[in-house]
């Protein structure tokens, strides 16, 4: 293994699973906070196109924790559906917790600015029949309902973008910095939440069928594609930028999702899973 990724793959080994998926989240999310303020620092154009950029990206940043803990609740509500009783409490850390961040996004007040009132609350709508009617769904279904939602919750972001105009900005490095920070980790943060969805319900089950695995499989090759996408756009956002491709750099997560997809084959893609749900 390269020695780079040695400590953060050290780090995940001690980790149970749950809490693997955790830190990935937090560092991806650290990640896209820092790609919306190097973004935002360089947007050089007239004061007032600056301060509508900033605006966006603000509320940008209040509402990808609601599309995160949706991620989070998708795979403790598959947990759940398969037999673990316990993650039933940690739903309900998260409904609260979900009640706060809409709260933090409504104050913020960007989507009233951006009027975008109208599909927030759409999406609130959505986020409150899936939390109420999660419990009785199918496993299926359920991972379908999470899943439409993340969908929404990200097509937001973008249209909270393209209303404060970022992703109208003509800047190559500006273009691969939004395009990293609103989509293609997004993308990569969603290949992982499914990976954990469909696992948790494996393990709560302890038993898992052909199709089930198959499909593990093509969302770990997604993961790597999206790995692949998000580490190619940075180093062009970053030429010529040693401060920020340091800022930037990608090894932590590369590290620790290698050793996240090595988990995955071994206590996952087996016929017989033994990992206990609740340590997922």
């Amino acid at each position: 293994m390269n020695p780079i990724l040695q400590p953060g793959a050290a780090l995940l080994n001690r980790l149970n699973f749950r809490g693997k998926f955790m830190l990935i989240g937090a560092i991806m999310f650290g990640v896209i906070a820092m790609l919306t303020t190097a973004l935002v620092s360089s947007l050089l154009r007239d004061i007032q196109t600056v301060r509508q950029e900033q605006r966006g990206m603000g509320a940008i940043q209040k509402v990808v924790p609601v599309l995160i803990e949706i991620q989070k609740h998708r795979g403790l509500n598959s947990a759940y559906l398969g037999g673990d009783a316990s993650a039933a409490a940690k739903l309900q850390e998260i409904n609260a917790k979900q009640e706060q961040l809409i709260a933090a996004v409504e104050q913020d007040g960007g989507i009233d600015q951006f009027k975008l009132r109208p599909q927030w609350d759409i999406i609130k709508t959505q986020w409150v029949d899936v939390r109420d009617h999660s419990s009785g769904y199918s496993k299926p279904q359920s991972f379908v309902e999470h899943t439409k939602l993340v969908s929404a919750v990200h097509a937001f972001v973008v249209q909270i973008a393209d209303a404060s105009g970022v992703t109208l900005d003509n800047s190559l490095d500006s273009f691969y910095l939004q395009d990293t920070a609103l989509t293609k980790l997004i993308s990569l943060s969603e290949s992982i939440g499914k990976l954990r969805a469909k696992g948790a319900g494996i393990l709560a089950a302890q038993t898992s069928t052909p199709e089930e695995r198959a499909e593990i499989m093509m969302l770990a090759g997604s993961i790597a594609d999206y790995e692949q996408v998000v580490a190619n756009n940075l180093a062009k956002a970053t030429a010529g930028n040693e401060a920020l491709k340091s800022q930037l750099s990608t090894q932590k997560i590369a590290g620790l999702i290698s050793a996240l997809k090595r988990t995955v084959s071994n206590e996952v893609l087996v016929e017989a899973p033994s990992m206990p749900a609740a340590t997922y």
